[in-house]
Parts: structure tokens; C-alpha cells; sequence
């Protein structure tokens, strides 16, 4: 998937980047939640294919506070 090649995963094998250095105060993050509920989004994340002792999964590279945004829109 290099090159900018596009693929629908589902979110339950994407995970957060834990070392994200673009990390966002608790107004900033609920301000962004806001605008994506209420434009939508459909910028891409980028993720790449990782494994650990539990699995395969996708680590997001790029993106990371959107996609946290999205995924908390989708189960509230």
C-alpha cells in the first residue's frame, strides 16, 4: 500500500499512534468534533500494517486526532 494506493479497513483494526506528537488540548479536540459532526470529513488517515504478540493490525501515522474525532462520533 505504498505510493498513496487507498483501502477501507474496519476500526477495529486501527489503533492510535501512542508516540503522536500532536497531541490536542481537551477544547481543541471537542471543537474538531464539533466541525466533523456537523461538515463531515473525508480526509483519508494513513496508517501502516503492524503486528505484535496480538495480531495484525493498522497504526495510524497520519491523522491520528481526526480519526480519534471520528471514531468517538461514531459510538457516542
Amino acid at each position: 500500500m505504498l505510493g498513496g494506493d487507498y483501502c477501507e479497513v474496519g476500526t477495529d483494526e486501527i489503533r492510535a499512534n501512542p508516540w503522536n506528537p500532536n497531541m490536542m488540548k481537551e477544547k481543541e479536540f471537542d471543537r474538531l468534533v464539533r466541525e466533523i459532526s456537523e461538515s463531515g470529513m473525508i480526509a483519508p488517515i494513513q496508517i501502516v500494517p503492524m503486528t505484535d504478540e496480538t495480531g495484525s493490525y493498522y497504526r495510524i501515522i497520519g491523522g491520528d486526532c481526526s480519526a480519534m474525532k471520528r471514531f468517538q462520533l461514531l459510538f457516542l
